[in-house]
């Protein structure tokens, strides 16, 4: 029978503690070669031997990417033990362990990577180089119709487009910035603009929004924080003269339609609503001209009159 430690009594003997998971073998440490200062002849060495080994690790780096992508999404390090016993609390404390707890790697080095990777320079000019990611006429490649409708792709690729997240935030910025407004892109990869919002702000493609509780007082703060004299008193006398508020763009707010209600005579009420049918078929109308324009751009293409010809000639 096991004694308890200390005591002299019989009893249940304390557990020992866990032990460390096997270590993972390290990747052997790779013989540099003499490099002479001012030789030409080493340098050129040095490289081809760097080059060849970046060859035989391009296939090797998708892997690595794509099983670390999987390990955040799957959150594994929740299942995973740290050096104190304890499990990990986040991906970072999870990365940042050392081996054979965690990946091994340097605070600093993670913090230099998220520092890159939020690097407005660095993201502009992977995007220009990168395809894009947009239509040229509204909708996203290979996405649910979020933003316009998707463009059409084989029935393989077809299946799986609905569960395909949508581009949204920095990233549609950056690909609305790569497809209508290069020149502003191309300046916040040459450091002239600091930032993906100032040139989408430039474009008009992105606009600052306030969250201001619905009290007069935080309305009134807002005012004072935001504007500068001219746009105060230009608030002021909209406020005085409420006639001249014009109706926001885009559909209306179920606020605004019944301020509109009880402000506005029927007559002019029944008028507004007529232009605003005719202005949603135009809007129909001039999509499903372009959405021709672009058939028949395809079919002259593909050197046939029409599509129809093209899917009976397939048939």
């Amino acid at each position: 029978m096991a004694m308890i430690a200390g005591t002299g009594f019989p009893g249940l003997s304390t557990p020992p503690p866990p032990e460390a998971p096997p270590p993972t073998a390290a990747a052997p440490v790779p013989d540099v070669p003499q490099v002479r200062a001012g030789s030409h002849f080493d340098a050129k060495q040095l490289r081809s031997r760097i080059q060849q080994l970046l060859a035989g690790m391009e296939r090797a780096d998708d892997q690595l990417r794509l099983l670390c992508e999987t390990a955040r999404d799957r959150k594994i390090f929740l299942m995973l033990e740290g050096p104190s016993g304890a499990y990990f609390r986040d991906w970072t404390e999870f990365v940042s362990a050392p081996l054979p707890w965690g990946l091994g790697m340097r605070p600093d080095l993670i913090e230099q990577l998220v520092k890159e990777h939020r690097d407005p320079t660095r993201r502009a000019r992977l995007v220009l180089e990168a395809p894009l990611q947009l239509r040229y006429r509204g909708g996203q490649l290979g996405h649910a119709s979020t933003r316009g409708p998707a463009a059409p792709a084989p029935d393989a690729a077809r299946k799986g487009s609905r569960s395909k997240r949508a581009i949204n935030g920095t990233d549609y910025l950056l690909q609305r910035l790569k497809r209508d407004f290069p020149e502003l892109l191309q300046q916040v990869a040459d450091g002239t603009l600091p930032s993906i919002r100032v040139a989408a702000e430039q474009a008009g493609i992105h606009r600052r929004l306030l969250s201001v509780l619905d009290t007069p007082m935080a309305f009134a703060r807002a005012i004072v924080c935001h504007f500068d004299p001219a746009g105060q008193r230009e608030i002021v006398d909209l406020v005085t003269h409420p006639e001249r508020i014009t109706a926001p763009p885009g559909k209306h707010s179920t606020a605004w339609k019944a301020y509109r209600e009880a402000t506005t005579p029927p007559d002019e009420l029944a008028r507004e609503r007529a232009a605003e049918r005719e202005a949603v078929a135009a809007g129909r109308r001039e999509r499903n001209a372009a959405k021709e324009r672009d058939r028949r751009a395809q079919a002259h293409a593909l050197g046939l009159p029409s599509l129809a010809m093209g899917v009976e000639a397939a048939g």
